[in-house]
């Protein structure tokens, strides 16, 4: 059976140095809204979260697409070696409706 809670609106913090006008949602505004979501403490949602980040980061260093309903399916589209970092360029697919969205979740 479909969850029926609605998820709180994760706060979103505008970026400070970027020249586009692009609402962010930081790791610690996200922490905060899931344990009020799934009603977990600080300590363990912080845990599980900080897990997840480290396989899906190491899923798509090593090429992976990531199939994560209800977010969808993401893949690095391309990969540059810059300065001091590497830059991803990623494609995520999503269900382009609520109601698939609601599908994918049960």
């Amino acid at each position: 059976m479909p969850k029926t809670d609605t998820a709180p609106a994760p706060k979103t913090q505008k970026p400070k140095a970027k020249s586009t006008d692009v609402a962010v949602l930081n790791k610690k505004d996200m922490l905060t809204t899931i344990v009020d979501m799934a009603k977990v403490s600080p300590k363990d949602a912080k845990a599980v979260v900080d897990a997840m980040l480290v396989v899906m980061g190491q899923a798509l260093i090593e090429g992976k697409a990531l199939a994560l309903p209800p977010l969808g399916r993401l893949r690095v589209q391309k990969k540059q070696d810059q300065k001091g970092a590497e830059l991803f360029v990623l494609r995520l697919r999503r269900p382009a409706t609520a109601e698939a969205l609601a599908q994918s979740d049960s």
